[in-house]
């Protein structure tokens, strides 16, 4: 959450969910697939502290929270790039 703060500003999770696909997914700059990651990290996160997780759905997890991070990463360094050029043009 604290690199979805970084890209889309400081707010609730909740808007950060929600901003996340308005900008993020629909206009297309990230696959479909990360909304479904961020949404079972969520989950996962509730469950794990009513203790309700199993070690191989962590793992899981993980393992898709980790392919999120790398795309929010790409997303944000293409961004700082774009903006960059921009500067260097003008």
């Amino acid at each position: 959450f604290n690199l979805l703060e970084t890209i889309l500003g400081k707010k609730p999770k909740e808007l950060l969910i929600k901003d996340f696909e308005t900008k993020l997914i629909k206009m297309g700059k990230l696959p479909q697939n990360s909304l479904r990651t961020l949404k079972e990290v969520v989950d996962a996160k509730k469950d794990f502290k009513k203790k309700k997780t199993t070690s191989h759905k962590v793992n899981e997890i993980r393992k898709n929270a980790t392919l999120l991070i790398n795309d929010l990463i790409d997303y944000s360094q293409r961004k700082d790039l774009m903006e960059f050029e921009k500067t260097v043009f003008l």
